[in-house]
């Protein structure tokens, strides 16, 4: 199954299918797409909204079409807040992210996958005015690790947008890989290729002219992405965590597998996402999606993960019922209210807005994160112990 049937099927639950007449290089990455609304007469005057999609840093397409923006385009022109929509691809796994002392002496530096980020954001910034939008008035806005991207955009030495939004992930969720898991990847993916006696030239010359048939040969399973090893988190108070979850050793693992979905996204995703917005200086807003998953799966009724994604872009309304569709329309009016730099509808529970029904009643790990003798590090390395089974 491809990522783009993967999203829909296991994840979104709805599936809408793709263009199979659609194209693509297998090698070239760096692309994007532009929409715009019907009637751009006026040169560089409308906001400008990014996105970079997920996927882990591994899969992910600008052309996907959970991601496609018409219809987000066309409900900014019924607001009469039109905006233009730019959704760009960037290099991935091997292409993206294959790094090592080797390579970064020859002078190959690693995170291309952000380069090429910043690459995109570059020629909006000089030439999205002959699509009608204003480079200086750009949102830019990811959805996993396209969030985890776009907060690590905002330390970028030159600012290219001027707003952020981040969907479901923070760098806390992906963080770097530690130079000694790099080179421990590379040496797999050399392994794997078959170049254990070949020079360092020699590997160079045989990734940079390597073919998509070539690519796909490498095992899925060598972290390109992964969580650096953090120092053990002492056992301090751990029922303080784990009991509004419902989890204890007495728990059936039928039972326990909520409480632990339950935690992951406080530990991944909420509580990170929370933090930063606590840190920066300026006025910064939270939005919780509680939109139960309305369609038949395993995930039906929880909010899963992508699904904010999938409500913004308007593209699976047809295959909801008028609740779902309100809440997807509340959702997206915020962010062309937010891109076109207007005033914000009020935000209740201290800058905190919610989507769907319910909110987040958990709130220990946000007290433990805020606890000077435990905090986000000690959460985060916590987590990170979590997911490698320690």
């Amino acid at each position: 199954m491809d990522g783009c049937a993967f999203e829909q099927s296991a994840l979104i639950q709805c599936d809408i299918g793709s263009d199979p007449d659609l194209s693509m290089s297998g090698t070239e990455c760096l692309s994007l797409n532009v929409t715009v609304p019907p009637d751009t007469s006026v040169s560089g005057v409308l906001p400008v909204m990014i996105f970079i999609h997920g996927g882990g840093f591994i899969m992910g397409g600008s052309h996907w079409p959970q991601h496609d923006p018409c219809r987000l385009v066309k409900m900014s022109v019924e607001m009469d807040m039109p905006v233009v929509v730019v959704n760009i691809n960037f290099c991935l796994g091997i292409l993206g992210n294959l790094t090592s002392e080797e390579l970064r002496k020859a002078g190959y530096s690693g995170n291309n996958s952000l380069r090429g980020q910043q690459c995109a954001l570059r020629w909006v910034n000089k030439f999205i005015g002959g699509f009608g939008g204003d480079g200086d008035n750009v949102t830019v806005f990811g959805e996993s690790a396209g969030a985890v991207s776009t907060l690590h955009q905002l330390s970028a030495e030159e600012p290219f947008f001027k707003r952020a939004i981040s969907m479901s992930g923070t760098p806390l969720m992906l963080q770097p890989m530690s130079a000694s898991t790099a080179e421990a990847s590379y040496n797999s993916i050399i392994k794997a290729a078959g170049l254990g006696s070949a020079s360092t030239q020699e590997r160079i010359n045989h990734f940079l002219n390597i073919s998509p048939e070539e690519l796909v040969k490498i095992p899925m399973n060598v972290p390109l992405i992964l969580f650096q090893d953090n120092d053990i988190l002492p056992q301090t108070q751990p029922h303080i965590v784990l009991s509004p979850y419902g989890i204890n050793f007495s728990t059936p693992d039928d039972e326990a597998k909520d409480f632990i979905i339950d935690l992951a996204t406080d530990f991944a995703y909420h509580v990170p996402g929370q933090h930063y917005a606590w840190a920066f200086e300026g006025q910064t807003c939270t939005y919780i999606f509680n939109q139960g998953n309305p369609w038949d799966g395993m995930f039906k009724g929880k909010s899963t993960h992508l699904l904010d994604a999938a409500f913004l872009f308007q593209n699976f309304n047809d295959h909801m019922d008028d609740e779902a569709k309100q809440t997807a329309r509340r959702f997206a009016e915020i962010f062309v209210v937010f891109a076109n730099g207007k005033a914000s509808v009020t935000w209740e529970h201290d800058m905190e807005r919610n989507y769907g029904k319910g909110g987040c009643e958990r709130n220990e790990l946000e007290k433990l994160a805020k606890e000077e003798n435990v905090g986000l590090d000690e959460l985060s390395g916590a987590w990170d112990l979590f997911l490698a089974g320690k």
